[in-house]
């Protein structure tokens, strides 16, 4: 059965990383207890942000795989290896907390505008598509938001924002029938203007990737190029984000 849930592919490639480190060593049967002790934690607590109190000494390469897999982090401190635990060169950690952020490596979630955001300003605004990213973590993101302008004179700006990290990304969004604006990004809040024109009913896809170096929220915002002329993100409007590292 699955060690951390239901994810037979993401169990098995702890399994692989772990054994492949650690085969033949005692401290293959300490990492097998403490992915059944974070078993129980995930089953007990599925939203749980942290638990505290617990104490276990594991090696440090086992708590780094478990880390970078299955989205957990711990509070930790370096300790000495058990007593006989010989033969097998590794540190060892003393962990004291656990929290799960939610996100696996390879899983994928999405958010789904529920209503229309209109903005008829040249400030760019929210259009309420975004997603949590954490420091260290890396991920690939994607959405397509049908749109309409006050106008076909009425251009729109779409643009990426959060906290630092490395971005590269593309948006794309209505010229005509026929033509399209494509702006490529690898810093926040690229293109600086809007592109000159729509159709009445157009459509924007804003895709890319970004390693975060800090807590934040990944965001697509947008703007009109005509001041009290409406560019309006419709609802059913979708962002699919998958964490990647």
């Amino acid at each position: 059965m699955p060690i951390l849930g239901l994810h037979l592919s993401d169990d098995a490639r702890l399994l692989a990383l772990i054994q492949t480190e650690l085969i033949g060593t005692p401290e293959l049967n300490k990492a097998m207890s403490l992915l059944g002790d974070l078993a129980a934690f995930q089953i007990s607590h599925p939203t749980a942000l942290q638990v505290t109190g617990i104490s276990k000494r594991v090696p440090t390469i086992v708590m780094t795989r478990v880390a970078q897999i299955w989205g957990y982090e711990f509070t930790s401190s370096p300790t000495t290896a058990p007593p006989g635990w010989t033969g097998y060169s590794t540190t060892w950690v003393l962990i004291t907390a656990v929290s799960w952020t939610g996100q696996r490596i390879g899983e994928t979630k999405t958010v789904i505008l529920q209503g229309n955001i209109p903005n008829s300003t040249t400030v760019l605004a929210d259009t309420g598509l975004e997603f949590p990213v954490r420091n260290g973590q890396s991920y690939y993101f994607r959405a397509f938001i049908p749109y309409t302008s006050a106008a076909t004179t009425t251009g729109s700006r779409w643009v990426v924002d959060g906290p630092t990290g490395q971005l590269s990304a593309y948006t794309t969004s209505t010229l005509t029938a026929t033509t399209q604006t494509i702006n490529y990004a690898s810093a926040f809040n690229i293109p600086a203007s809007a592109n000159a024109s729509s159709l009445l009913t157009s459509a924007a896809i804003v895709e890319g990737a970004f390693g975060a170096t800090a807590d934040g929220t990944i965001k697509i915002r947008f703007a009109s190029e005509v001041p009290g002329s409406a560019i309006t993100a419709r609802a059913g409007s979708i962002l699919k984000y998958e964490r990647v590292l």
